[in-house]
């Protein structure tokens, strides 16, 4: 009936926004990180997929993994002193 759809409806606009205003942009980042993107293939329009190359580099590069242990590590006192204080 009209009375069990009517919440849906109302909601839909709301939930549509929200899924373009966060969806759209995580799918293209997404795409993106697939891609190979640097000045020279802005400036001439050229799309370079490199697929998990970016990846393979970012994770095979071990700074990465110091950077990573130090963002965990200041998230974790932030929101540690966050909730104390």
């Amino acid at each position: 009936s009209f009375d069990r759809l009517l919440p849906y409806l109302l909601l839909a606009p709301a939930l549509i926004g929200i899924l373009w205003l966060i969806g759209w942009p995580v799918l293209s980042l997404l795409v993106t990180s697939f891609r190979r993107l640097n000045l020279r293939e802005l400036t001439r329009g050229e799309v370079v997929w490199v697929g998990l190359d970016n990846y393979a580099e970012i994770l095979g590069n071990p700074d990465f993994w110091t950077i990573t242990a130090r963002t965990i590590a200041f998230t974790v006192a932030v929101v540690g002193v966050s909730v104390l204080a």
